[in-house]
């Protein structure tokens, strides 16, 4: 019932885009375990992407980083502690989107992976080398193909 409520909530949202072509600002975060990188999967899209959202009306896009980090995964860190990567601008959805990136090690958040199996359905940590055979948030694949890769490799 939860995740009937949360693919007619995003086919709505997508329907009033499609419309308004709205302009939003967004943050993910890269939670990286040596090379491999964490992935969530909701129930309303057919793609993986990193822990993230909607920044929300006042809120630092750190915090909100943080914010949706902890709320899709369970994981917990200190929003100083994240790497800022830049920002990209991107078309989906009928939407400008202005992505906050940021990045971290999973040894600077506590906790442990945990997801609420009604947006969040899945949540893991696949290989760099894997990616290619995923389905990805397109804006997710350009990302790493503009080179962002793990933290002790240089990002």
């Amino acid at each position: 019932m939860v995740r009937t409520a949360y693919r007619l909530a995003s086919k709505t949202f997508g329907a009033w885009a499609h419309l308004t072509h709205p302009t939003v600002r967004g943050a993910t975060v890269f939670v990286w375990r040596g090379d491999a990188l964490l992935l969530v999967q909701t129930s309303y899209h057919p793609w993986q992407s990193t822990p993230g959202g909607r920044v929300e009306r006042g809120e630092d896009p750190r915090d909100a980083a943080a914010r949706e980090l902890q709320e899709e995964t369970g994981l917990e860190i200190d929003p100083e502690a994240l790497s800022n990567l830049g920002s990209w601008i991107v078309e989906h959805s009928h939407m400008e989107d202005h992505v906050h990136v940021f990045a971290c090690q999973e040894a600077d958040t506590t906790g442990t992976i945990a997801f609420d199996r009604r947006e969040i359905v899945g949540a893991e940590f696949v290989p760099l080398q894997a990616l290619s055979k995923l389905e990805l948030w397109p804006p997710l694949r350009t990302m790493l193909g503009q080179g962002l890769r793990p933290l002790e490799a240089g990002l």
